[in-house]
Parts: structure tokens; sequence; C-alpha cells
């Protein structure tokens, strides 16, 4: 998938590395699903919060230990 924010490209390529994928929504989100079957989380594709990246991986964290 082509985003061309730079925000959401790099939590793309965190979520890759560390087992997630990702689609886009019908809606325009990003959904993210875990291998192990969590999920999903939605986060915004174009994000206009300058912590959104930080708390998209806060979150992504702790489903996978919980």
């Amino acid at each position: 998938m082509k985003l061309r924010r730079p925000k959401a490209r790099r939590l793309m390529d965190w979520a890759a590395a560390n087992g997630w994928s990702c689609s886009l929504s019908r809606g325009g989100h990003l959904r993210f699903m875990h291998e192990s079957g969590v999920g999903p989380v939605f986060c915004a594709a174009t994000p206009s919060d300058s912590r959104f990246e930080k708390n998209a991986i806060s979150l992504m964290r702790r489903m996978v230990v919980a």
C-alpha cells in the first residue's frame, strides 16, 4: 500500500517488522492485524495529531502483551 504521509509510512514499517499486517479500510483508515490474531487496531491514514505514531505503537504493544 502506498501512502505519502511519512508518519503513517514509519508506523507501517514498524508494524510490519513486529508481526502486524496493514490494510486500508473502506473508510480510509489503516487497519492493523497481528499474526497471532490480535486486533484489529485502527488508525487514521492522514493523522493530524503530533503523537499519532507513538500512541499507535503503544496501543499495539499493549494489545500483544495482554
